[in-house]
């Protein structure tokens, strides 16, 4: 029996033995007084009528005088003591969780309270069930460590989480699942919380059954009541893989930022910069502390000029989608050439933008070299070479009098190669305006069978010339195009196949109409075809495939790279289907008309 049962026991047995020890007083002294007066009556009284009556009153006060005190006992036991041995034993039956007494009237203020401390025994008895079944369905593991450091007890989830059983862990020292290197910082942690105010959080590492590491986050905090330290841990294994890959991919991102040819300036959509790469403090000839907390415009104050309004705002539009070119000013007042490029982006901060700069000066130099080239071209050479074929032409027409057989055979082979030089000057301006994008198209609503004659027409000669015949196969379909730019693509296509199909051969020129608003316009011969590790690269200036037959088969290698922009200038696309041995057939795509 609980130790609270026996003293309330002893309670009601003391109260009972002070009850009839009371009452036995009482009768004592009523006795006695009794007796003294009845002495004293007798003796002052002498008629025999009033000794009868008062002999009388004596006895009917000492009945009285036995039955008022046993009576007061009777009650005291029945209403209090017996309740409170009836109170006590519903006590004990709720502490042993058996039922309660019903002796007590329902009305009874003792009643009253055993019936409320019942129902708080229910209350606890819950919540004790509820706070179990949340320690043992919780995620995270719970436990209570006593001072020496040993699990005084521990959730189930521990079999699932390190692979041990609670009964496994009870009165073991954590050490048995934590690293070596762990169990010193862990014991002290522990030590410091049986004085710390509030809890502690930490984290550690622990090793599993199966030899497995396992991060986890642990909340202590010590119980002076209890004395143990209560604990609460959370694997956090994912979330600590998680950001190790996070550190090394901003590792990474930050080593080639970094280390890129270009300044990148990260800014705030006011304009302030955030941070500025290595490149950018070379760029800009100032370290990136003093870059820091500048404005971007104060940078590159070329950028706008004239500027009204929000330079932000204006950037971002010029820099929509393409890089523009400015002049950036240092600050010890040399400048260079440079391309700026800008994106945004939202950031934990808000919006930012990010403003790549990079440094053309060498480029400019090249562009400016190869200008000066071209212009030397243009001018210096082909003036001077269509001169010399003008001459060439009259004196092969006997302008300037006749000449021998042998000397006319010369005549044509130097009037040939002055042709040859020419076409490769013309070509080599033309691919060159083409990729600047200073030539300028004039499209419009052609029938396709008409550009497609005419180009067939300008190589015929050369067909017959090497035994090749031509087809074409063309429907009557409309293209919206620049005729003449179109022609000059066909002739080169045409020329290619005429020039690689065998003596007897064949080159078809066909059309296919597409769905998707263009047209396929295909030129196929019966040629060596192209292997395929140079199918790719066919197109590329100067690309030529070896041939044993080079002298029939050389050119200056741009043809195909002119065709392949104009093609593109006019959206359409260009490629090539071959397979050696059995021919080739080029195709390009043209927008319809």
């Amino acid at each position: 029996m609980p130790s609270t049962a026996i003293k309330r026991r002893k309670l009601s047995d003391r109260l009972d033995r002070v009850s009839i020890g009371v009452c036995v007083a009482v009768i004592l002294v009523n006795m006695i007084i009794l007796l003294a007066v009845g002495a004293t009556m007798s003796r002052s009284i002498m008629d025999p009528s009033l000794q009868t009556k008062l002999n009388q009153i004596l006895t009917v006060w000492f009945i009285a005088n036995l039955t008022v005190p046993v009576a007061i006992h009777f009650a005291f036991t029945t209403f209090v003591v017996r309740r409170l041995d009836a109170f006590r034993r519903s006590i004990s039956a709720i502490s042993q969780g058996e039922s309660v007494d019903s002796s007590l009237a329902a009305n009874e203020e003792i009643s009253l309270v055993s019936g409320l401390v019942e129902g708080l025994s229910k209350q606890l008895t819950e919540s004790i069930a509820r706070e179990k079944a949340i320690a043992d369905y919780a995620l995270d593991l719970i436990c209570a460590i006593d001072r020496q450091g040993n699990f005084q007890a521990i959730s189930p989830v521990s079999r699932r989480m390190w692979g041990y059983a609670p009964w496994e862990l009870v009165r073991r020292h954590i050490s048995m699942v934590l690293p070596d290197e762990e169990v010193e910082h862990v014991e002290k942690l522990l030590t410091g919380a049986r004085s710390s105010t509030g809890g502690v959080s930490f984290e550690t590492k622990i090793r599993c059954r199966d030899g497995s590491i396992m991060d986890m986050l642990w909340s202590i905090e010590w119980s002076t009541t209890e004395e143990a330290v209560f604990c609460v841990a959370q694997d956090i294994t994912l979330r600590k893989q998680a950001e190790d890959k996070l550190k090394a991919s901003e590792a990474r991102m930050r080593a080639i930022v970094d280390n890129m040819p270009v300044g990148i300036f990260s800014v705030t959509k006011d304009g302030i910069i955030e941070s500025a790469n290595p490149s950018a403090e070379t760029m800009m000839q100032r370290p990136t502390t003093e870059l820091q907390g500048l404005n971007i415009k104060d940078l590159f104050t070329r950028a706008m000029e004239p500027m009204e309004g929000d330079f932000m705002q204006q950037l971002s539009q010029k820099t929509a989608g393409r890089a523009f070119r400015l002049e950036v000013d240092r600050q010890d007042g040399t400048s260079f050439g440079a391309e700026m490029a800008m994106s945004d982006y939202q950031g934990l901060e808000g919006l930012r933008y990010l403003i790549v700069v990079e440094d053309v000066t060498e480029r400019l130099e090249v562009e400016r070299l190869k200008n000066e080239f071209l212009a030397m071209v243009s001018h210096d050479l082909r003036t001077p070479l269509t001169s010399v074929q003008a001459f060439f032409h009259m004196l092969t027409a006997g302008v300037y009098g006749q000449f021998t057989e042998q000397g006319i055979k010369k005549l044509g082979a130097a009037e040939r190669n002055v042709e040859r030089l020419l076409r490769l000057v013309n070509d080599l301006l033309d691919i060159e305006k083409l990729e600047s994008g200073a030539v300028e198209l004039t499209p419009d609503s052609v029938e396709l069978a008409s550009v497609l004659e005419r180009s067939v027409e300008a190589v015929r000669s050369f067909a017959e010339s090497g035994s090749v015949m031509l087809e074409n196969n063309s429907p009557p379909l409309k293209v919206h195009v620049d005729a003449e730019r179109i022609v000059q693509v066909l002739v080169n296509l045409l020329s290619n196949a005429i020039k690689y199909s065998p003596a007897g051969g064949k080159v078809t020129v066909g059309v296919e109409d597409s769905k998707n608003g263009f047209v396929t316009v295909k030129v196929t011969d019966e040629g060596p075809g192209i292997p395929e590790v140079h199918r790719k690269s066919i197109f590329e200036r100067f690309k030529q495939i070896k041939d044993t037959d080079a002298v029939y088969k050389k050119g200056s290698g741009l043809g195909l790279a002119i065709a392949q922009q104009i093609v593109r200038v006019h959206g359409g696309e260009i490629g090539v289907d071959s397979e050696e041995g059995k021919g080739s057939s080029f195709w390009f795509t043209l927008p319809r008309g």
